[in-house]
């Protein structure tokens, strides 16, 4: 029988067994490298304060003066059009934007960026080769919506 003491399966609290650990230079590699700890907590009462928002983006353009940020114009449905500055130009071909469902921060205030004024912020996740994708509804979702 592995007890305890001979390194074979140990008995949870709920009578389970689970496996002994496995020494470190025993371990898997893990897949995917684990993400960073957050640097801060907020409250949900501050999460709350965001307001998440489903938007369509219309047009896509390089800023002459920046070859990290694009300017796009987002439909926001009855919540009209935005200017958005956002730094995906080395992950993104603009031609290919127009069209894409987005999740956008849309009560950030306002400010230029290269010049241009970004009224709201993309929602994008980014993996462990750096490698970027929108945070996006459904295709055909709809502009305007809200996130929860």
């Amino acid at each position: 029988m592995g007890g305890r003491g001979m390194g074979g399966p140990a008995r949870s609290a709920g009578g389970l067994l689970t496996p002994p650990p496995h020494p470190p230079s025993l371990r898997p590699p893990s897949p995917v490298p684990p993400s960073p700890v957050p640097p801060s907590s907020i409250s949900f009462e501050d999460f709350t304060k965001l307001d998440l928002r489903t938007a369509t983006i219309l047009t896509a353009a390089p800023i002459k003066k920046s070859n990290k940020l694009l300017h796009l114009t987002i439909d926001l449905g009855t919540g009209g059009q935005r200017s958005v500055v956002s730094g995906i130009a080395k992950h993104f071909d603009p031609a290919q934007l127009p069209g894409q469902q987005v999740v956008v921060v849309t009560n950030l205030a306002p400010r230029k960026m290269a010049g241009v004024l970004s009224e709201a912020m993309i929602l994008m996740a980014e993996n462990a080769a750096g490698e970027l994708a929108f945070v996006a509804p459904p295709a055909g979702f709809g502009a305007g919506w809200t996130v929860r």
